[in-house]
């Protein structure tokens, strides 16, 4: 199952509007990259619990994303 995106929006069509009551977190690694930082307000509009990775702390990662868990970590 491969994704679909509309020519006129920025989301994924087949992504469930609500997530599954047994899904656990979602990591996304490359948080503040452009897909990433596109990737994690979906989430988290469409009730995902999301976890962002990022290499170095910073106090904007909590203001930016305050529903998420922000993970400092390199995956090197």
């Amino acid at each position: 199952m491969g994704f679909m995106y509309m020519e006129d929006e920025l989301l994924c069509a087949e992504l469930p509007t609500t997530p599954r009551p047994d899904m656990g977190t979602i990591l996304v690694a490359g948080a503040t990259g452009y897909i990433g930082g596109r990737l994690v307000p979906e989430l988290i509009e469409r009730g995902y619990k999301v976890r962002v990775m990022v290499r170095a702390p910073s106090p904007e990662h909590a203001e930016r994303w305050p529903e998420a868990e922000v993970v400092v970590a390199d995956a090197l």
